[in-house]
């Protein structure tokens, strides 16, 4: 990777070079800025052991990923890093950790784009008072509520189709009751 590092640079001795190429000793990391590497892109996914071991294969580990972050900061690459919005066994707690861990680390760019947009969506399907209102989609249920003088104080959330039950009836039994 650093013959390869190294010709990139040569060739195009102006352009930031930019690596995701994964967890790495400290060595190979200084390796590679030495040849020329400026960035590097390592998601970090979760920042919570428990729903990161959920994730991840056993030998993988989470303190091993955030030191490569650290490192990576230390050696003076520009980093980016991101998290898995929506993941598997997510909580809304592991949000705030991951969040928090960002700016613990300060990357220079997070995956933005990816966070902030599956942040939208979740955050808009999931808090009641920013959900669309069923009655005039253009408005979320905060603007109705504004509107109307009220606020909310309790709710309860209910999955679509949940409630209705179909009463079985064998068909049969159906066309007879019909026949008279």
């Amino acid at each position: 990777m650093s013959n390869i590092v190294r010709a990139i640079k040569k060739e195009f001795p102006d352009c930031a070079l930019t690596l995701s190429i994964g967890e790495k000793d400290e060595e190979y990391y200084k390796e590679l800025k030495n040849n020329g590497a400026n960035r590097f892109l390592l998601r970090h996914e979760t920042s919570e052991n428990e729903h990161y071991s959920k994730l991840h294969p056993k030998y993988m580990s989470l303190d091993n990923r955030k030191e490569c972050l650290r490192i990576l900061k230390r050696l003076g690459f520009q980093t980016g890093t991101g998290i898995m919005v929506g993941s598997p066994f997510q909580k809304l707690e592991n949000i705030a950790s991951d969040l928090i861990f960002m700016q613990e680390i300060k990357p220079e760019a997070i995956i933005e784009k990816m966070v902030e947009g599956r942040m939208r969506k979740y955050y808009e399907e999931s808090v009641l008072l920013e959900q669309a209102f069923v009655m005039d989609p253009d408005k979320k249920v905060k603007d109705v509520l504004a509107e109307s003088g009220c606020t909310a104080t309790a709710f309860v959330r209910y999955n679509l189709g949940e409630g209705i039950e179909k009463k079985q009836e064998d068909f049969a039994t159906e066309v007879a009751k019909q026949m008279g």
